[in-house]
């Protein structure tokens, strides 16, 4: 009887605390599940919570929607493609266009034919917009981006088309107006979210193909730089509890504005607490029965080594920027050519040939005489660092043409770096403050250094230690009755079979009976 005394006082104590704890704009407890994460995990917390109970309103309903979540205080069409309209949300719906200003129609953001037009995505109002259609069409299914507007202007220059001035894409785009910026970039951060569980399938090379960071980097970067400079707005604060309404479910990055440094930016190692009080620890929602299960051992992320490799390691093809972590060591090399980074020179560094073939995971002897030299990885917000254990310093550019410098500091921009990977497993490395150039290897000259792209410089890849680890492949375990937690302690499957214990949870760790299994 104590000990029945004791949890009903626990649980009481647990609801007073959780009823306590609310969310920002009166979404009570809806983020709850959400709290304590970060990064990735964050991210996948999110994708749960706003994709259950979600209401479809299907394609047709749209137009009603609107006249709820997206008209003007003087009633007519709020639109975000041109400053010259003053549609009847009723009587200016679709229709023929010959110019702009004919009518208005529904613009899918993320144009529907990434997605082959499947539902939710296709009827999804978050980023199911009413726009002018004639400016809508001169956008097509092009990606968001910055352009001179060289090939089109609507009125007032409000919305431009041209070719991408954003180092990572030289495609044509489309520019909304700066106003409208961050409105796009949380957009894109919502389906990034919401439906990351889809972005294998999706078309466009804007999002995917890995559930995180679910946007490609240079849009990413972009979108992130948006959404600082036009931060949310009375109207997307409206919309958003408009749409809640109707479709019940809400975009995160409006109720918590800033929220994408948590999940891609400078405070993606920071955990995130969803009634925005960062100093105070929140008590977890009691779960059915009454008792909380314990958490299990809190697990300490082995602390990177500042020791390099001397000798015969193995390193594996990096082919996905989620491959990559700070701590992790790596090689930096045009594996073509079998050449890769080594000791620095005055404005550039040596390459070393070694004669191996191309493969996905090569076993070398590295920071030895005449041996590659590898790096210690690490992160500064999204950007990157490469630590020379060796030599004691950072790699670094100083805008001085193609010099390749060296940097005592990881904080200076001069020593960061943004890493995209391509489909083809190519690793684009950029300096913070100056996209426009890159990492490559000059194969006449048998030196690495930092040069605008042309066909005389090689493009590079890069290659991660493959280390020991005591995460275990899942192997299916009979009728065992276990329960699962995050790597955070979290409890996300309770008194379950061992043969169900994983299936379809995200890619990840977790925790089964104290043992980490990983999810891919």
């Amino acid at each position: 009887m104590k000990f029945i005394r004791l949890s009903i006082l626990a649980w009481l104590l647990c609801t007073t605390l959780v009823t306590y704890a609310q969310g920002p704009n009166n979404t009570g407890t809806y983020y709850a599940a959400a709290n304590l994460q970060k990064g990735r995990a964050l991210k996948t917390a999110f994708a749960t919570i706003i994709s259950h109970g979600t209401q479809d309103l299907g394609y047709s309903k749209l137009w009603e929607a609107y006249e709820k979540t997206d008209l003007r205080p003087d009633g007519t069409i709020w639109d975000m493609y041109s400053n010259i309209t003053h549609y009847n949300p009723k009587t200016d719906r679709a229709g023929n266009y010959r110019k702009e200003g004919d009518c208005y129609n529904r613009e899918h953001s993320v144009p529907q034919s990434w997605f082959n037009k499947q539902s939710p995505m296709r009827s999804d109002l978050f980023h199911v917009y009413p726009t002018d259609g004639y400016v809508n069409n001169r956008r097509g299914n092009m990606p968001f981006g910055e352009n001179q507007g060289e090939s089109y202007q609507s009125e007032g220059g409000l919305s431009k088309v041209g070719r991408c001035t954003v180092t990572g894409f030289n495609g044509p785009v489309f520019e909304p107006a700066d106003e409208y910026k961050g409105d796009f970039a949380r957009t894109y951060f919502y389906m990034a979210t919401r439906y990351e569980d889809y972005l294998n399938n999706w078309t466009g090379n804007i999002f995917g193909p890995e559930s995180y960071p679910g946007i490609v980097q240079w849009q990413l970067q972009m979108l992130l730089r948006w959404a600082k400079n036009d931060p949310v707005s009375e109207k997307e604060t409206k919309r958003n509890e408009a749409i809640y309404q109707l479709q019940h479910n809400r975009n995160p990055f409006i109720d918590y504005p800033g929220l994408e440094q948590y999940v891609w930016g400078d405070s993606v190692n920071v955990v995130f607490h969803y009634d925005g009080k960062t100093n105070t620890p929140i008590t977890p929602v009691p779960h059915p029965g009454g008792e909380t299960p314990p958490s299990p051992a809190p697990i300490t992320p082995p602390t990177p080594t500042i020791n390099p490799t001397t000798g015969q390691a193995t390193f594996k093809l990096v082919s996905s920027l989620t491959e990559l972590k700070a701590g992790d060591e790596i090689l930096i090399g045009y594996t073509s050519g079998g050449t890769f980074m080594w000791s620095s020179a005055k404005d550039y560094r040596n390459s070393k040939t070694i004669a191996i073939p191309p493969q996905q995971t090569i076993s070398l002897k590295v920071n030895e005489e005449n041996a590659p030299r590898s790096f210690i990885l690490g992160q500064q917000g999204t950007a990157f660092t490469f630590y020379d254990p060796v030599e004691q310093h950072y790699l670094s550019y100083k805008g001085s043409k193609n010099n390749l410098f060296n940097s005592a500091s990881a904080t200076s921009t001069e020593a960061q770096w943004i890493i995209n990977i391509t489909e083809n497993a190519l690793a684009d490395i950029a300096p913070l403050d100056h996209p426009e150039r890159g990492i490559f290897c000059n194969t006449q000259h048998h030196r690495f250094a930092c040069y605008k792209f042309s066909r005389s410089v090689q493009r590079i890849s890069l290659f991660v230690k493959v280390v020991p680890s005591d995460i275990k492949s899942y192997h299916y375990n009979g009728q065992t009755i276990v329960d699962v937690y995050t790597m955070s302690g979290n409890l996300v499957r309770r008194h379950v079979k061992m043969d169900d214990a994983l299936q379809n949870l995200p890619a990840g760790i977790y925790i089964i009976g104290g043992q980490k299994y990983a999810v891919k």
